[in-house]
């Protein structure tokens, strides 16, 4: 009895470190990549998401590269080259994503793996020549399409409020379609805050910066941000 006890008991601790152990790899996302036509290189990889730790740099060698980081959730993570060039990739705890590019066309790379990347993807390639208005459009587009994803919050972030020379009414009117599709999406609150701070409209105090201050019950997020 005794010794069938200890086999048991065994089996448990067995089975407990394989269960344990699968969990925290769920909790990896891991990403696999090639340059084409680049022998090594450093990537600065990062993302404002709480869900993913800070930054961390990549090592590229002989046009290839493996990362892995735990996620606690869902993130926007930028990828940022040399000559400030960056491509951005959606990760959620678990995914295996592959990422592809040549050396001679950055702005082209391709991030397989899961459905809104590759999503974003064909985004990428179809604005990779584009600039300006036509930049615009394209990125009104896709976020019209797609205001559910993470995806849409990236060509949000990129081609609209990084853009110097945006529309007022572009970036209240995608911000607001993204909000209404993502209400309880913590990182757009944490980019209304951002927008909120830069305009100096009002004071945000501790105990209420996880709320869309400066709004009134019967007006819309931007109504006092923009006039």
């Amino acid at each position: 009895p005794q010794t069938t006890m200890k086999i048991i008991s065994k089996l448990f601790v067995i089975v407990l470190s394989l269960t344990l152990a699968a969990c925290g790899s769920n909790k990896k996302f891991s990403l696999k990549g090639s340059i084409e036509g680049q022998n090594e290189l450093n990537i600065l990889i990062y993302s404002p998401n709480e869900a993913f730790s800070g930054y961390d740099t990549i090592k590229v060698t002989k046009g290839k590269f493996s990362y892995e980081q735990e996620l606690t959730d869902s993130a926007i993570i930028t990828l940022l080259f040399p000559k400030n060039i960056q491509t951005q990739i959606i990760a959620y705890p678990g995914d295996r994503l592959t990422y592809k590019v040549s050396a001679s066309a950055m702005a082209k790379a391709s991030v397989e793996g899961s459905t809104e990347n590759e999503l974003l993807t064909k985004y990428r390639l179809s604005v990779a020549e584009l600039a300006g208005t036509s930049l615009t459009a394209k990125a009104k587009n896709f976020i019209k399409e797609h205001p559910q994803t993470l995806a849409a919050i990236a060509v949000f972030e990129q081609h609209i409020l990084a853009n110097s020379g945006r529309e007022k009414n572009d970036l209240k009117e995608t911000f607001e379609l993204l909000h209404k599709s993502q209400p309880n999406n913590p990182y757009l609150t944490r980019l209304a805050q951002q927008l909120y701070a830069e305009t100096s409209r009002c004071q945000i105090p501790a105990s209420k910066r996880h709320h869309f201050l400066c709004q009134s019950p019967h007006n819309s997020i931007f109504e006092q941000l923009f006039p």
